[in-house]
């Protein structure tokens, strides 16, 4: 079973070009990629809250992850975002 729904899936990649063919192959590897995505950096982030001593993440302890040579190429894109 997928973490996110497939559809919604399909919307953010159509979102990037509309005429895009998808299929079930390519959505359930990005699916995959996003939950293994998302699963460390939520690690990372539970890593500077433990250190900290703090009970709950915040955005300062995302933020620090983004500090992480492994996830330099997203903060250069947030960057461009903000």
């Amino acid at each position: 079973m997928n973490m996110f729904p497939m559809n919604r899936i399909r919307t953010m990649m159509k979102g990037e070009d509309p005429d895009m063919r998808v299929s079930q192959e390519a959505m359930l590897a990005i699916n995959n990629a996003v939950e293994k995505f998302l699963e460390q950096f939520t690690q990372e982030a539970y890593a500077f809250c433990v250190r900290d001593r703090k009970k709950c993440l915040n955005y300062d302890h995302r933020g620090n992850v983004l500090s992480i040579s492994e996830f330099n190429d997203i903060q250069n894109w947030v960057d461009t975002i903000v």
